[in-house]
């Protein structure tokens, strides 16, 4: 007689923060092990709406346990969360991704011009 014992995930890498340029490429590594194997899944801010998918700049290779978001802009910005999820639980791993770039000088800028018009009298 064969009697399965699932074991609790554990992490064998965990993101890290990380600090890109505006129009590089943000790289982000996962994974665990565990009985059966975990499967892993990305989140951002707590939720499965990514701008950098919809725009199909976003790309997990499995094989490799990294995620990978192309030519980052502003609103990449966030907390991704690595969930790693099997039959005896589930664990999650957070880092925040921050965007540096030019966006903001325009924001600066932006404030600026409404102070130097007196908009705010």
């Amino acid at each position: 007689m064969y009697f399965f014992c699932p074991v609790f995930p554990t992490f064998t890498k965990t993101p890290s923060d990380i600090r890109v340029k505006a129009g590089n490429t943000a790289r982000l590594e996962c994974h665990a092990e565990g009985s059966p194997p975990p499967e892993i899944a990305w989140k951002k801010d707590g939720g499965d709406d990514f701008p950098a998918a919809r725009e199909r700049r976003m790309h997990v290779m499995s094989n490799d346990d990294v995620f990978f978001i192309v030519n980052v802009k502003a609103a990449d910005m966030g907390v991704y969360s690595c969930t790693a999820q099997n039959v005896a639980g589930v664990i999650v791993a957070n880092a925040t991704l921050t965007v540096l770039g030019n966006f903001t000088d325009s924001l600066f800028k932006l404030i600026m011009f409404f102070f130097t018009k007196n908009i705010f009298y």
